[in-house]
């Protein structure tokens, strides 16, 4: 093993058959490494200032070292970086075609596949922060730096960690696999990905399929922050997902998602097998549990509800949201009422002095009365052709409880429900 120096010149230097490694300097260099396990090391890598300089790494071997120069590298298995510098980066974006790469920062493994007379050549790379890709398949995966990732052309995989990293899918259908990250993760209607308990943020562009870690629960896709006129159409069951308006239509895949927070337009929202949280946000919203305990919010609007398999949960957070249609309420089924937004009504199972029901409003309120309400808020069950309806309000002890005070929350459809089928229990306050 024979460790050679580079000089402030340009240099040019053959190493032997063992292990050798080349100290980078200034100056446009040669470093051949013959055989053997050949280490080209810029870690002390300084600029005339003194300052840590950064590196970049071409797809033939080339070394870019800013105003220091740029070497050639030839039969150098490992390239080591300054750590001290910002944004060393692996740049394959000229690699001709079949080439492609498959790079892991956070293991320092550099992988080129498809390298015309050689096939597959691997490297050590360390202390890098960015990749630029080829133009064909690519695998990329950063580490808990803050990377910044660029597929450009073809169809890319890149591998979610830990840091504030950038994904840039560039052209072709890409996709960021955040598998065995072991955190959910909140995607945002920019492409900002939220990773839990301080896992950092991603940006990600030009990415067409956002996969989840299947072994966490609360990966959440929010798209309330959305610009005004926009709207969301997403099938958890299938990933499929568009968002429409004010700008051209974006279709995206979102893979083990469990949670949906709509946009402020009219929204179709339809869940999967797992216990979904589905919420509608504002806007006139279809939302559909599918299978599994799911717990729907329709927010603001007029909604269409149906809950789907399951014992599932109905959440209301304020008596002006609007008037929903409820398709599938059935006896397991609860509504929960948040206690901020109906005054009157404490935390808890809704109290027998709270709750009325009959064919009438006023049958209803009376329930209410004769059940020993001691404040005039009641929730009230009033059968009729079109199904249940569900009424709040806080004059139950007044004839007129159908007018100033009351609202109506939903209609439960009659094809599952009459008001046999609801009581008391149905019905709690929640915090």
């Amino acid at each position: 093993m024979a460790v050679f120096f580079g000089t402030i010149f340009n240099d040019n230097i053959v190493g032997t058959i063992f292990n050798d490694t080349f100290i980078g300097s200034s100056g446009n260099d040669r470093f051949n490494g013959g055989s053997g396990f050949d280490t080209a090391d810029y870690s002390n890598l300084r600029t005339f200032f003194a300052a840590p300089q950064s590196i970049t790494i071409l797809p033939t071997g080339g070394i870019l070292k800013g105003s220091l120069g740029s070497d050639q590298l030839t039969s150098v298995e490992r390239i080591i970086a300054n750590p001290f510098a910002s944004n060393n980066l692996i740049d394959a974006s000229t690699s001709p075609a079949p080439s492609f790469i498959d790079v892991d920062l956070s293991t320092s493994r550099l992988t080129v596949g498809n390298v015309p007379f050689f096939g597959t050549l691997n490297f050590a790379v360390i202390n890098f922060d960015d990749v630029s890709g080829t133009n064909q398949n690519d695998f990329i995966k950063g580490d808990r730096q803050s990377n910044r990732l660029r597929g450009n052309g073809g169809n890319d995989t890149f591998f979610g960690t830990l840091g504030n990293d950038t994904l840039d899918g560039g052209t072709g259908n890409d996709t960021a696999n955040y598998r065995g990250l072991g955190r959910a993760i909140t995607v945002k209607p920019t492409g900002i990905v939220e990773k839990s308990f301080n896992g950092g943020v991603d940006d990600t562009i030009s990415i067409e399929t956002i996969i989840a870690d299947s072994l966490v629960g609360g990966n959440t896709i929010d798209s309330s922050t959305a610009a005004f006129g926009a709207s969301l159409s997403i099938n958890l069951s299938t990933g499929g997902a568009s968002v429409f308006g004010p700008f051209p239509t974006i279709n995206r895949t979102f893979l083990n998602f469990d949670d949906v927070i709509g946009t402020s337009g009219n929204d179709t929202i339809i869940g999967d097998f797992q216990a979904n949280i589905l919420n509608g946000s504002s806007g006139d919203d279809l939302i559909g549990g599918s299978d599994g305990n799911d717990t729907l919010v329709g927010g603001f609007g007029s909604d269409f509800l149906a809950g789907g398999n399951g014992a599932n949960t109905f959440i209301y957070n304020s008596r002006f949201e609007g008037v929903d249609f409820i398709a599938d309420f059935i006896s397991i089924d609860r509504i929960h009422l948040r206690s901020s937004g109906f005054a009157g009504l404490s935390l808890g199972s809704l109290a027998a002095s709270r709750y009325g029901e009959g064919n009438s409003l006023v049958a209803a309120a009376a329930a209410a009365f004769s059940a020993g309400a001691s404040s005039s808020a009641a929730i009230l069950s009033v059968g009729t052709a079109a199904g249940v309806q569900v009424w709040y309000t806080n004059n139950a002890f007044n004839t007129a409880v159908f007018g100033t005070g009351a609202n109506l929350l939903a209609t439960l459809s009659s094809t599952f429900t009459n008001l046999a089928t609801v009581n008391q229990s149905n019905f709690s306050v929640i915090a």
